[in-house]
């Protein structure tokens, strides 16, 4: 999966090297580790995509499942949520508490102090 991964590019994006893999669950076999949940960010547009039975799921959002992908990310929760908060901070070098939105296939980062509509998954870095 990891030699696969260097080939996939954002949809919405230029064929270079910006998308990120998250790993929730992996497993290792006689042909190395494969990923059997996780996410791939987009550092360019901040678009996710799933990972989701060892199927990478990278398509434009017209053809997106949404209510899908929702649950896949609230019941893949635990295991993402810390993953995601490491890899944010890093990537942002945030100093200040923001607050992270899944949202409309996109991960959005804003102030606390914003009041926006969040009816999806939101949580604090």
């Amino acid at each position: 999966m990891l030699d696969v991964f260097s080939m996939l590019y954002c949809p919405y994006c230029e064929p270079d090297q910006t998308l990120q893999l998250l790993p929730i669950i992996q497993s290792q076999t006689e042909q190395g580790m494969r990923i059997n949940q996780g996410i791939i960010f987009c550092i360019r547009c901040y678009r996710y995509y799933i990972i989701k039975d060892e199927i990478t799921f990278l398509s434009q959002d017209h053809l997106r499942d949404r209510k899908d992908e929702l649950l896949f990310l609230r019941t893949s929760w635990p295991g993402l949520e810390e993953k995601l908060k490491s890899f944010l901070n890093n990537l942002l070098n945030n100093t200040q508490k923001k607050r992270v939105v899944f949202k409309n296939f996109k991960i959005e980062i804003v102030d606390l102090n914003n009041k926006a509509d969040v009816n999806e998954i939101d949580f604090l870095i």
